[in-house]
């Protein structure tokens, strides 16, 4: 009825056992469930108008809690770029500061990367299984001991090109600046 009242005639409450396999895959990988409205759900995430419902964490999901910046560019980056890149993600993090991105190649993972001198947060576009791009596997299991990893998308979901402005949202709503 609620979703009816919302404009959404065709909303259907999802069937138990797809649930039951996100809930088994989120325990295969480490993640847990923040949502939206209950404690450990990001703060200056729940404030935007956008703010996602549900989100899967992995790694520290109390790193979303400090003070946050997000550093994103282009994924074919000249040099100076990515040196800028590895300057600031390494000096916020040694100042204290996390590291927010989106894990795509070129500036975002230079600047991942460097941030692991401290914390970091890598958004993801699909579920959190999913690791895109593949080159960045362990990149992402590195953010995951001292980090975390977040994606409001299903695990077992690739990215397509329409879930990448969705997670750009989410690496914005986290940060401060």
């Amino acid at each position: 009825q609620i979703a009816r009242a919302a404009g959404d005639p065709d909303y259907r409450v999802a069937e138990e056992a797809l649930v039951r396999r996100e809930i088994q895959g989120a325990r295969k990988h480490g993640a847990r469930l923040l949502t939206l409205g209950v404690p450990g759900y990001p703060a200056r995430l729940a404030e935007i108008a956008s703010a996602p419902s549900v989100l899967w964490a992995q790694g520290d999901a109390t790193v979303l809690g400090r003070t946050t910046v997000a550093i994103v560019g282009t994924r074919n980056a000249s040099s100076l770029a990515l040196r800028m890149a590895r300057a600031l993600g390494r000096g916020l993090a040694l100042a204290g500061v996390t590291v927010a991105s989106g894990l795509a190649r070129g500036v975002d993972a230079i600047a991942h990367d460097a941030a692991l001198a401290g914390h970091t947060v890598a958004v993801h576009a699909g579920g959190l299984d999913r690791v895109y791009p593949a080159e960045n596997v362990d990149l992402a299991a590195r953010i995951a001991e001292t980090g975390c990893n977040l994606s409001e998308r299903p695990f077992g979901l690739a990215p397509q090109a329409r879930d990448f402005p969705r997670r750009n949202r989410i690496v914005a709503g986290v940060a401060q600046a």
